[in-house]
């Protein structure tokens, strides 16, 4: 009787489980609905976790017949995977670049610590290959693969990836609490879509339509003038930089791997600032004539001139595949990379 009556309670606690998991699914589920009727999208962080994931991968990469993409915004904002994969079928694509941090330490890290030997894609503007400069953010980046990450953390991150690849309400700019905050006081779960998105390929896609253009233009303008005034380095120290930079670069070269570096493009004030703390002419010209390797300025080649860069220095996201294509055919013409297959 008694094993009876214990063996009904258990049934009813689990019918009870599985009530409140279905009622929580179908909760979820409008949710998702709701947002996603207000134009939300799934995205991921651009975090040092989903950064190191990438990092792992092109760690195991043995072929030749491989990808990496190293820069800041621009090569995560510029640079369409599709565009490229449609030249290179089946070669994989490592994406770690990063928004706000130059790829230096990347650079040294793929150079000293891993046998990639595949094509490499580096997108700087001079004041990144500075050590411990403002913008050489990315050694906080490597430490953090070195020292901190583990199957563990691996496992983690990819089941993270595998929900907020997946579920617009996954991410933190549209988590719960902040949709009920935003619903009470307007009655929309949000002002407008995120403008930013970042894809489990650590591709960023920029809506600027949902963007607060003048701001987003004013604090470009700040962070630049900021960040590059009073930092330029005096002719014999810019040589030391370029020499430890192209010595990274020969390092990837001698292992049978291809490697170019490229200046992306940038518009209206901020390249005025690029220009008047770090003039083309002493710093990027100085640099691609003492490298081993293909150099391409944007400049010098007329289709990758004249984009729409609504906030001086990101291409929009429907500009990203014929802008890609447009370099790539560059790059090949050049022999800097690989003709397509």
């Amino acid at each position: 009787m008694h094993s009876s009556t214990s063996s009904s309670r258990r049934r009813g606690w689990l019918s009870y489980l599985a009530l409140a998991a279905l009622l929580s699914v179908i909760a979820l589920a409008a949710v998702e609905v709701w947002l996603r009727h207000y134009g939300a999208e799934p995205s991921l962080r651009n975090s040092n976790e989903n950064w190191a994931y990438i990092r792992h991968q092109l760690e195991q990469e043995q072929s030749a017949e491989a990808i990496a993409l190293l820069g800041a915004s621009r090569v995560q904002n510029g640079l369409d995977h599709r565009a490229i994969g449609e030249s290179y079928p089946g070669w994989p694509i490592y994406n770690l670049s990063y928004a706000g941090k130059g790829p230096r330490p990347t650079i040294k890290d793929i150079a000293d610590n891993s046998g990639f030997r595949g094509t490499v894609i580096v997108s700087i503007i001079p004041a990144w290959i500075i050590p411990g400069h403002v913008y050489d953010g990315q050694v906080q980046l490597v430490d953090y693969y070195h020292n901190s990450w583990n199957w563990a953390r691996l496992v983690d991150t990819w089941a993270s990836r595998q929900m907020n690849g997946t579920f617009a309400f996954k991410f933190h700019q549209y988590s719960l609490l902040t949709v009920a905050r935003n619903f009470l006081k307007t009655g929309r779960p949000f002002e407008h879509p995120v403008y930013v998105l970042q894809t489990p390929s650590r591709e960023l896609f920029s809506r600027f339509e949902y963007a607060k253009l003048d701001g987003l233009r004013a604090q470009r303008v700040r962070a630049y003038t900021g960040n590059l005034t009073g930092t330029q380095p005096d002719p014999e120290t810019w040589q030391q930089y370029v020499a430890a930079f192209s010595e990274s670069l020969n390092k990837i070269v001698a292992r049978g791997g291809k490697v170019v570096v490229i200046r992306m493009p940038t518009n209206g004030p901020v390249y005025a600032i690029e220009q008047e703390t770090f003039p083309r002419k002493l710093y990027w010209d100085t640099m691609a004539a003492a490298l081993d390797v293909p150099t391409l300025h944007f400049e010098d080649a007329p289709e990758l001139t004249g984009w729409d860069l609504p906030d001086y220095s990101h291409l929009t996201h429907e500009n990203r595949d014929d802008f890609t294509r447009l370099l790539f055919a560059r790059l090949q013409k050049m022999g800097a990379i690989p003709p397509p297959q």
